[in-house]
């Protein structure tokens, strides 16, 4: 069985809870393995997410601002994450709507267990192991970079001293004939 792993930031116990209940039965009725992460405030998402999720449940109001968590799905995005990412929240008018991998359901409007079947079928289609930082792509790029770029990065610099610009395009025909 293949397993997901969700990330929940999520600062109200109640609705921790309601997701770690929905999570349960989910799990139970559509025999799926989920892993669930809850980060209890902006700060410690910021720090712990990282490629290895398969989706991420946002709170957007926490303590202060009010829309902390624009700042979560923002670090997402520059991070290169490539998680599928839903904004939960009472106060859908705050989000920043920039992001294009984002869903925004509102609070009390939508179940977890509604965004558990979007995930899902996302995760069914074989994206986020394709895509995801630790995907089909990200291995083969690194087995490209370890056995064929290392062994030939002699031949690579001396070709950059004479034309960088020429080079770096080489190299991306180069890698990209080997993803092919």
């Amino acid at each position: 069985m293949i397993r997901f792993r969700l990330a929940l930031v999520e600062d109200n116990e109640e609705d921790i809870q309601t997701c770690k209940d929905s999570v349960s039965r989910y799990q139970d009725e559509k025999h799926r393995d989920i892993e669930l992460v809850v980060y209890r405030s902006v700060d410690e998402a910021l720090q712990k997410l990282d490629k290895s999720f398969d989706g991420a449940i946002v709170d957007l109001r926490f303590d202060t601002q009010g829309d902390e968590g624009n700042q979560v799905v923002s670090r997402i995005a520059k991070s290169n994450l490539r998680i599928p990412t839903v904004i939960m929240t009472g106060t859908p008018s705050s989000v920043d709507t920039s992001f294009d991998f984002v869903w925004v359901f509102k609070k009390g409007e939508t179940e977890y267990v509604d965004i558990l079947n979007k995930f899902w079928e996302i995760h069914d289609t074989g994206l986020t192991r394709i895509m995801g930082g630790r995907g089909t792509i990200e291995k083969t790029l690194n087995e490209v970079f370890q056995k064929n770029m290392i062994p030939q990065i002699e031949a690579w610099v001396k070709h950059g001293k004479i034309n960088s610009t020429r080079t770096e395009k080489a190299l991306l025909r180069h890698i990209l004939g080997h993803l092919l």
